[in-house]
């Protein structure tokens, strides 16, 4: 074999091993499920529930799509503020309240994620947990003392 038939075998060999790249890409359309969660939150929220949201731009969605407008929600952290620096914060938000959804909605890494979870389940028995695509939905309750 010349040079010539390996730099052709090899250029289309990289064009093949692209070309299903991106046919994948495009066939499987990801987007965030708000239906999905509202539909779940509305259908399992009780009276009395808060729903925290991590960004303000995810409020907006989530109220398209969910039917329950007596539910409380809040976001946490403000725009800008760190999750640890302001714990207290959050306790002032969930401390009358007996269940706390937390959806977390915007990609954040593991840590964060982790970290608003630990502070929660201080208070709060972790009852339901699922991950969507690019977002994830946790159900608290309080523990009795």
């Amino acid at each position: 074999m010349n040079t010539n038939h390996i730099k052709l075998i090899t250029i289309s060999a990289i064009i093949l091993l692209l070309s299903i790249q991106i046919v994948q890409y495009y066939a499987e359309t990801k987007k965030e499920q708000w239906r999905e969660v509202a539909k779940y939150v509305d259908t399992h929220a009780g009276n009395g529930d808060i729903l925290l949201l991590n960004a303000h731009h995810c409020m907006g969605p989530f109220d398209y799509y969910s039917r329950n407008k007596l539910l409380v929600k809040n976001i946490f952290p403000k725009e800008g503020h760190d999750v640890y620096e302001n714990r207290n914060e959050l306790w002032k938000i969930i401390e009358n309240y007996n269940r706390v959804w937390l959806m977390l909605c915007v990609s954040q890494s593991n840590d964060k994620k982790e970290l608003m979870k630990i502070i929660l389940i201080k208070y709060y028995k972790l009852l339901y947990e699922k991950e969507y695509d690019y977002m994830h939905l946790y159900l608290f309750e309080k523990v009795s003392l």
